[in-house]
């Protein structure tokens, strides 16, 4: 079963350690949606930044 992974590292954020494990891309947006808010203080989840995000995101078995 293929699983997604996401750093926050991966996009710039290199004092964060935030990582998440999931069984869908959807689920990977709606976390790190939220993350992005409560410790980033990015309350607009813009196309750009889900578009950053996307381009990070792995997918591992």
């Amino acid at each position: 079963m293929t699983r997604y992974t996401f750093k926050c590292k991966d996009i710039g954020n290199q004092d964060c350690s935030y990582e998440i494990n999931v069984g869908t891309r959807n689920e990977i947006f709606s976390n790190v949606r939220m993350h992005a808010k409560y410790a980033h203080g990015f309350y607009d989840f813009t196309d750009e930044l889900k578009e950053k995000v996307d381009k990070v995101v792995k997918e591992v078995d």
